[in-house]
């Protein structure tokens, strides 16, 4: 009985490997999945965010605006940092979002699974424990069994050993 529940726990507990083999397997493709799909949306926002280019005229009354006045390219050049800083903070609270939407989504799975496999062990070792404490209970009805029968044929025995039993009144 103790080898066939050492092979159950051994069974149960390589299934129980294979399921966390296979979570952590889907839970990456799902990861990689989910960042491939926020790097194209990122650089379609990328593209959609581009401030245009000034068209010839424009860009020529800039430059010439630019080199007469010092302070117009400083403003032009700290407006293209505070948006290129802006649109690189408004990515890196996406990528939080993304990453911690994706953590929590992989904590809880892997915590239902924790769950049902700890609720699987435990289900065994009860039913373990049952059969142990059954064949316990067997092993010692069988014992008083043999008691009793042993008892019997000693009584038996004596009985032969002694004669036939009279009855009183036969006296």
């Amino acid at each position: 009985m103790m080898e066939v529940h050492a092979t159950e726990l051994r069974e149960q507990e390589l299934r129980h490997a294979r399921e966390v083999t296979e979570l952590q397997e889907s839970q990456q493709a799902a990861a990689d999945k989910a960042i491939e799909t926020f790097a194209k949306e990122q650089a379609q926002r990328i593209v959609a965010d581009r401030v245009p280019e000034p068209g010839g005229f424009e860009r020529i009354w800039r430059s010439i605006r630019e080199a007469v006045d010092e302070e117009a390219r400083q403003q032009r050049l700290a407006d293209e940092a505070r948006r290129a800083a802006d649109l690189e903070d408004r990515r890196n609270d996406e990528i939080r979002i993304m990453v911690s939407g994706l953590d929590a989504a992989q904590r809880a799975e892997i915590n239902t699974l924790v769950e049902r496999q700890g609720k699987e062990r435990a289900d065994l070792l009860k039913e373990q424990a049952n059969d142990l404490k059954r064949r316990i209970e067997d092993d010692e009805r069988a014992r008083q069994i043999a008691r009793e029968y042993e008892e019997r044929q000693r009584e038996a025995l004596a009985r032969d050993r002694e004669g036939p039993e009279r009855e009183p009144r036969a006296r």
